[in-house]
C-alpha cells in the first residue's frame, strides 16, 4: 500500500532537492521522446524504460487509451477537488503550490510516505514555477506515472530530464 509507515532506516536522511542531469535521465529521456515519434505503438518504449535500472514497471498501462491518463491524475484522482476539468486550470498549472496549499497541502522539506512529489523547472524553489511530474513518496522511492505510459516506482533521481531538475515535497494536512 502506497501510504503505509515505512520502516526503511534511510527514511530520515535529507533528500536534495535538487537533482542533476544526468546520463542516467537522459536515456529516459530518449524513450519518452521516441515515444511521440511512434505514438499508439509506444508501448514496448516504456516496456523499455521499466527495464532501465533504478526503475521498474508497477502497471502497464496502454499508450493509446491513456491520452488522458497522466501523472497528474494519478497523484490526485481520489481528491474531492480533482475533476477531468481540473486538467485544464491554469492556476493549477501555473502555480501549483499555492493551488495545493488552498486545499489543504503544506510544504515539507522531508518526505514521508504518501506524500506529493513535485518535479519542478526553474531555478529558484521559492518563486512559481512549471511542475511537470508529480509523483507519490513511497519507501524512498517515487511511485508515478510517466506521461501516458506505464505506472513506475523509481528512484526519487530517475525521471527523464524533461521533467526538471528541482524537487518539491507536499504533505496533505490531517
Amino acid at each position: 500500500m502506497l501510504g503505509a509507515p515505512s520502516s526503511d532506516p534511510t527514511e530520515n536522511v535529507p533528500i536534495n532537492p535538487i537533482i542533476p542531469k544526468s546520463e542516467r535521465r537522459e536515456s529516459i529521456d530518449r524513450l519518452i521522446c521516441a515515444e511521440a515519434i511512434y505514438g499508439r505503438d509506444a508501448n514496448p518504449l516504456f516496456d523499455q524504460v521499466g527495464s532501465l535500472d533504478g526503475i521498474r514497471i508497477v502497471e502497464r498501462r496502454d499508450y493509446q487509451k491513456d491520452d488522458k491518463y497522466r501523472c497528474a491524475w494519478f497523484v490526485f484522482k481520489d481528491e474531492d477537488w480533482w475533476t477531468r476539468e481540473n486538467d485544464l486550470t491554469l492556476e493549477f498549472w501555473d502555480d501549483t503550490e499555492n493551488f495545493l496549499k488552498a486545499r489543504g497541502y503544506i510544504k515539507v522539506d522531508q518526505p514521508e510516505d504518501g506524500d506529493i512529489v513535485l518535479y519542478k523547472r526553474g531555478k529558484e524553489l521559492d518563486k512559481p514555477s512549471t511542475v511537470n511530474h508529480f509523483g507519490i513518496f513511497n519507501k524512498g522511492q517515487v511511485v508515478s506515472k510517466f506521461n501516458q505510459g506505464h505506472i513506475f516506482r523509481h528512484d526519487i533521481d530517475m525521471v527523464p530530464n524533461m521533467f526538471g531538475e528541482n524537487l518539491m515535497f507536499m504533505r496533505k494536512n490531517k
